[in-house]
C-alpha cells in the first residue's frame, strides 16, 4: 500500500501533531484571506483530513463541510469540531463524485489532496484530476472560488515541484483550467531538533531527517503553492 495512504489510515494522531507545528507564521491563513474573504461564506474542504482548513476559518464562515475518503483522519477532525466554537460538519467521500447539489457553495478548497492522485493513477491521472476540478466547479456558485494547495518542497531554500509528475500536474492547473498561483512559507518550528526529527520522520521520510540533523533545524523550511480562480 502506498505511503501515504497508509498514515491516513493508521496514523491520524501523529500526523495532526505534525500540521499543528506547520505554518507557524499563518502565512496561509492571511494569504488564503488576501485572495478572497471568508466571512459568511459556505466552505467546502476536500480532503480535509485532521481539519487544518476549518480550523482556520471556522469562525469567520457561514458553514464548513469537510470531506475526506479516510475514516481516521475524520475521526481525529471530529474532536476538533467538537470542542470548536462553531462547529464544522464531516462527510466521508471521494472527491471524484461529491455528495452535494450543484451551487452549494461559495469557497471549494483542496489541501494537498488532489496531488495524491499524480503518483496513485499513473496511466489515468489527467482524467482524474480533471473531474474532481469539474466537481469542484459544479457545486461552487457563480462568481464563487476554487483554491487548490499543494507542495513546493519540504527542507529546501527555494520553491519548486518536489517530483516531475508534481510539476506535469502543476502545469495542468495552471495552463488547461488557467488557475493562478502564489507562493508563500509554510515553516514548521519544533521546540528542539530531536523532536523536529520525531515528528516529521513517519511522514517526509530519512532525507528530511538528515538535512534537519545537518543543519540543526529547529524551524524546517517550507514552501506551499495556492492555485485559484474564479468561476
Amino acid at each position: 500500500m502506498d505511503h501515504f495512504k497508509i498514515i491516513y489510515r493508521t496514523q491520524a494522531q501523529a500526523y495532526d501533531e505534525l500540521i499543528q507545528a506547520e505554518d507557524f507564521e499563518g502565512n496561509l491563513e492571511r494569504e488564503l484571506s488576501k485572495l478572497v474573504s471568508f466571512e459568511n461564506k459556505r466552505i467546502l474542504d476536500l480532503g480535509t483530513g485532521t481539519g487544518r482548513i476549518p480550523l482556520l476559518f471556522h469562525h469567520k464562515a457561514k458553514s464548513i463541510i469537510g470531506l475526506d475518503f479516510y475514516r481516521a483522519m475524520l475521526q481525529r477532525n471530529r474532536s476538533h469540531s467538537s470542542t470548536a466554537t462553531k462547529p464544522w460538519f464531516l462527510v466521508q467521500g471521494d472527491m471524484l463524485y461529491l455528495p452535494m447539489a450543484d451551487d452549494s457553495v461559495e469557497i471549494t478548497i483542496a489541501a494537498w489532496a488532489v496531488g495524491h492522485l499524480r503518483s496513485w493513477y499513473l496511466t489515468d491521472w489527467e482524467k482524474r484530476i480533471d473531474s474532481i476540478v469539474k466537481e469542484m466547479d459544479r457545486v461552487t456558485v457563480n462568481g464563487g472560488y476554487l483554491i487548490v494547495i499543494e507542495t513546493m518542497g519540504t527542507g529546501c531554500q527555494s520553491p519548486a515541484p518536489p517530483t516531475s509528475e508534481l510539476a506535469d500536474y502543476y502545469q495542468r492547473l495552471a495552463k488547461l483550467w488557467y488557475f493562478r498561483k502564489i507562493i508563500i512559507r509554510t515553516d514548521y518550528v519544533f521546540e528542539n531538533l530531536t523532536k523536529a526529527v520525531q515528528k516529521t520522520k513517519f511522514f517526509f521520510g530519512d532525507e528530511l531527517s538528515d538535512r534537519i540533523r545537518e543543519n540543526h533545524w529547529t524551524t524546517v523550511p517550507e514552501w506551499t503553492g495556492i492555485w485559484w480562480k474564479q468561476v
